[in-house]
């Protein structure tokens, strides 16, 4: 199953997400869909698509840009590898 505790840590510590509201959705969701494989895999593509439309509505477009995004991809790519 996918590791929740090592989710978040990538979620909360790299990408600076809000910790209540991330566990309030997971909570959420789980409660309504069941907490499976397939579901928690899912809450966290999403979670992860939601942030990137974020960061590309507030970073600045300057040299750094497509880095940041890119390294963001690579952080998540990298924790779906290991889990």
């Amino acid at each position: 199953m996918i590791d929740k505790a090592k989710y978040d840590k990538l979620f909360i510590d790299k990408f600076k997400a809000n910790a209540i509201e991330l566990n309030q959705e997971f909570s959420r969701i789980t409660t309504k869909f069941g907490d499976t494989e397939e579901i928690r895999r899912r809450f966290y593509i999403e979670a992860f698509e939601t942030l990137i439309v974020q960061f590309r509505s507030k970073l600045a477009k300057d040299e750094y840009f497509e880095y940041i995004i890119s390294t963001l991809y690579q952080l998540f790519i990298d924790q779906l590898v290991v889990s």
